[in-house]
């Protein structure tokens, strides 16, 4: 049985934009950017320097006033990049890949949906790794650990062919997948904890329900990135979120998009599954596109959120880190990326 147990939420006001060191345990970190930069850091390890091993699931891009390429580089200086899943050949999901890449200067392992050729990424660095079409962990057969304890399955690629620009992932050919963090089953009592991240994933409600029913219990996940920025509701719809049963719920999004839209609020806020926290801020848009602001006592969280500032709103971003004890005990800081 999973226990996860809530640790109350915590603001701060202040960050250098760098990785904290690696503790005893596993991280979740949410960047700012648009298409999703998310940062997986093991727990800490004999053999790591004192920021940890990390694996990448897409590079992302800056919105207006974000954090940039310059800041993401930061942030990682000193870890020891494992792996970059990048779920998507769109641009908004992999603009400071290559800068990532020429940065650290080692040969990094990159898994990929659909044609290498449509990434368009310039770096020597990349050592790409094609995972083929595929819509249930058994039938993709692609398991890589991370370091000890932590996994990424893949649950599926390629749904829609692969016909893209250049053979190229589409939305509906995002990368979905899995990762597991066994290491929190200290006593053997059948403790882990998971996440679900899907890219760009969007389709049809026909894809949908062939997937959900090809992959079943694999799309489960006690921790959600909200697929191709919180859109809806080809992307996240309620049949998909029925099936992924989260607990906790982030995206990064980009406000000029007017997203995430507040539809998966209204979803969240009566959910039997997810958590609940103490209030923090949330900002989504409705079918008009008109802002809303939100202090939702359920685990929906994102990295860019307008906040009241005398007579106006005013855009604050925030690195959310999602931290995972041995007991699966699940953690949550917003900081913000600007001051």
């Amino acid at each position: 049985m999973k226990v996860i147990l809530v640790i109350a939420l915590l603001i701060q006001v202040s960050l250098s934009l760098e990785i904290p060191d690696a503790d005893d345990k596993l991280h979740i970190y949410a960047l700012p950017l648009v298409g999703g930069c998310t940062v997986i850091q093991c727990p800490k390890g004999e053999e790591d320097g004192a920021k940890g091993a990390v694996t990448i699931i897409d590079t992302g891009k800056s919105s207006s006033n974000s954090i940039g390429g310059k800041d993401v580089k930061r942030f990682l200086s000193g870890t020891t990049i494992k792996h970059i899943f990048l779920t998507n050949s769109n641009k908004n999901s992999r603009k400071y890949f290559k800068d990532i890449l020429n940065s650290f200067k080692q040969y990094i392992p990159v898994h990929h949906p659909c044609s290498w050729k449509s990434y368009d990424t310039g770096s020597k660095y990349a050592q790409p790794k094609e995972i083929q079409q595929c819509s249930s962990i058994s039938e993709c057969d692609y398991e890589i650990e991370l370091c000890p304890g932590v996994t990424i399955s893949v649950v599926a690629a390629g749904l829609g062919e692969c016909k893209g620009r250049d053979d190229g992932a589409n939305n509906i050919d995002s990368l979905i997948a899995k990762m597991t963090y066994t290491g929190a089953d200290t006593y053997g009592y059948g403790t882990y904890v998971t996440a679900l991240f899907s890219g760009n994933f969007e389709a049809s409600g026909s894809v949908v329900s062939r997937l959900i029913e090809k992959a079943g219990e694999d799309l489960s996940a006690d921790i959600y990135r909200l697929s191709n920025e919180g859109n809806y509701p080809l992307a996240n719809s309620r049949t998909l979120l029925n099936a992924i049963k989260a607990r906790y719920v982030f995206t990064s999004s980009e406000h000029k998009k007017s997203l995430p839209r507040c539809e998966i609020y209204d979803y969240y806020k009566t959910n039997d599954n997810i958590d609940h926290v103490e209030r923090h801020p949330y900002t989504c848009y409705d079918a008009n596109k008109k802002l809303t602001n939100i202090d939702p006592e359920v685990a929906l969280y994102g990295t860019n959120v307008y906040q009241p500032d005398e007579k106006k709103y005013k855009k604050v971003f925030f690195v959310l880190d999602f931290s995972i004890n041995s007991s699966g005990d699940i953690g949550v800081k917003m900081t913000n990326a600007k001051n």
